[in-house]
């Protein structure tokens, strides 16, 4: 569900760039930023989180990135100027690092022999999944309901998430 949600929002957002550039009243070559920020930030950060997931017990780092996940997506929604979503993508951004550094080594935890490659091949699936529905459940909710919309079903998606990763995932 981690690198859905992270596919998901990336290709949701690319969608909604010149709504947002319209709607925060800034140029289409500033609103890029969002996108940028975000890629930017959750790639950096990548390594670092995938170290910390060998440190620490996996299931609470992934239960983390879940959560700063969905608080990042809540606080896109509400962001009242260019500055503060670009900050707010940041935050999402790192949490879809976490997830995307340790999903991979969650499953190769909970998978041994044959059945990791056909979960490390589903995961896959689901990342490609979440790449190509961003746009039309993007370009529904932008349609309906403006662009702010975009970030809000990924947040109970993320506390879901969030608490069975913690949960279901083995400490270790």
């Amino acid at each position: 569900m981690g690198n859905f949600l992270g596919m998901l929002d990336s290709s949701t957002v690319n969608l909604a760039l010149y709504p947002i550039a319209r709607g925060l009243h800034i140029d289409i070559s500033e609103v890029q930023w969002v996108v940028i920020a975000y890629m930017l930030v959750l790639t950096v950060f990548l390594p670092f989180f995938g170290k910390l997931g060998d440190i620490f017990p996996k299931n609470k780092i992934y239960s983390i990135g879940f959560t700063i996940f969905a608080l990042g997506a809540f606080l896109n929604s509400t962001a009242p100027n260019f500055y503060l979503l670009i900050f707010y993508r940041c935050i999402e951004a790192l949490g879809a690092s976490i997830m995307m550094a340790n999903g991979p080594a969650v499953i190769a935890t909970l998978f041994k022999g044959e059945k990791r490659g056909k979960a490390l091949g589903i995961n896959a699936c689901l990342v490609a999944v979440g790449g190509m529905s961003g746009p039309a459940i993007g370009g529904a909710l932008i349609n309906f309901f403006g662009w702010r919309t975009i970030f809000l079903p990924a947040v109970p998606l993320a506390i879901i998430g969030a608490y069975f990763s913690y949960k279901l995932v083995p400490k270790y």
